[in-house]
């Protein structure tokens, strides 16, 4: 419910996207970044107006097409369509490595899951936002055991000061970059 202006994003979380978009050296060149989500097309222009409205890096939206015409009339399922727009993502940039970032409500573990261990030298990092109960994480811990031979790294986080600490552990954002996601998430108690 709401609007663009009303709908509140996790703390630190434009900070955290626009480190990773400028990657540790800063560069306006940095890593491109793109969306996949399983919300219809319909949204794209509010999900646009979210992410100018709360200065979050624009890049491509992979979304779904619903409908009711007789091809759209079953959506494409979560998994096929993110493992799809994964495939796309990747074909774009063949060479650059890659940072998986989700949330434990649905699906998102089990499918970066896969889709690393498709491309287990290119999936870098998979990050988790923990949004559930112990019990599912304990679930999801049982599908991230997969990664144990791969060289991907796995993490789930609460917050994005949690996710930083990884990511400049990992070289891809700054110390700078790092204290000003903490300082955001810091203000926002």
């Amino acid at each position: 419910s709401g609007n663009a202006r009303t709908r509140q994003l996790f703390p630190g979380s434009p900070e955290l996207f626009h480190a990773l978009h400028e990657g540790a050296s800063g560069s306006h060149e940095g890593n491109p970044i793109n969306y996949v989500t399983s919300s219809p097309f319909n949204l794209h222009s509010l999900l646009q107006l979210i992410f100018q409205e709360n200065k979050v890096p624009m890049g491509p939206f992979f979304m779904t097409d619903w409908g009711i015409d007789a091809d759209k009339w079953f959506k494409i399922s979560h998994r096929d369509h993110k493992i799809n727009s994964l495939e796309e993502a990747i074909k774009w940039h063949p060479d650059k490595p890659v940072i998986l970032l989700g949330d434990s409500g649905e699906h998102d573990t089990a499918i970066y899951v896969e889709a690393a261990l498709m491309h287990p030298h290119l999936i870098d990092l998979i990050l988790i936002r923990d949004v559930t109960s112990r019990e599912r994480l304990e679930r999801l811990n049982e599908e991230v055991t997969k990664l144990e031979e791969t060289g991907t790294r796995f993490a789930f986080f609460r917050d994005s000061t949690e996710a930083a600490i990884v990511l400049h552990e990992r070289g891809w954002i700054s110390s700078e970059q790092l204290k000003e996601v903490t300082e955001a998430v810091e203000r926002s108690f």
